[in-house]
């Protein structure tokens, strides 16, 4: 029996999140996706693909680890305003299409044992518009990835 052999990057894992959503851009109707920190925006909806942390701990003999990947994937709606202050219909709508793209292979294209969105949480931020500051209605959703390797 061959073995599968697992990543042990958290790059990896996030570039394979990028790449799939950047895919299904159109799809989505985003206007960009990106990886890493992003301050200034342009145009919205945009995904920042923002990888976090992947701590591990021994899983069996043989120096083999059981590694999990968190990457916060940051749904940017649109600014807020007097009239918008949280999330609407269609928001929760994309977020809920961009978690069914993600759980669409649970093996991140045989990267992984197995991912998911854990959690889908409403979230306000702070982006630099045209020079000045101004407040984003958006959704964070946190992606778990587990790898043996």
């Amino acid at each position: 029996m061959e073995r599968v052999s697992y990543t042990k990057s958290l790059d990896v894992v996030t570039q394979y999140i990028v790449d799939l959503l950047t895919a299904n851009q159109v799809n989505l109707s985003l206007h960009g996706i990106y990886y890493g920190s992003r301050t200034i925006i342009a145009h919205f909806p945009v995904v920042v693909v923002d990888p976090q942390n992947a701590p591990k701990e021994r899983h069996a003999t043989g120096n083999i680890f059981r590694r999990t990947f968190t990457v916060y994937i940051w749904i940017a709606h649109d600014r807020m305003t007097q009239d918008r202050s949280g999330r609407t219909k269609s928001n929760i709508q994309l977020a809920e299409s961009v978690v069914a793209l993600l759980e669409t292979d649970y093996s991140a294209g045989g990267l992984l044992v197995d991912s998911f969105v854990q959690n889908s949480e409403p979230v306000l931020g702070v982006i630099s518009a045209a020079r000045q500051r101004e407040m984003v209605v958006g959704t964070r959703l946190t992606w778990i990835g587990e790898s043996v390797a």
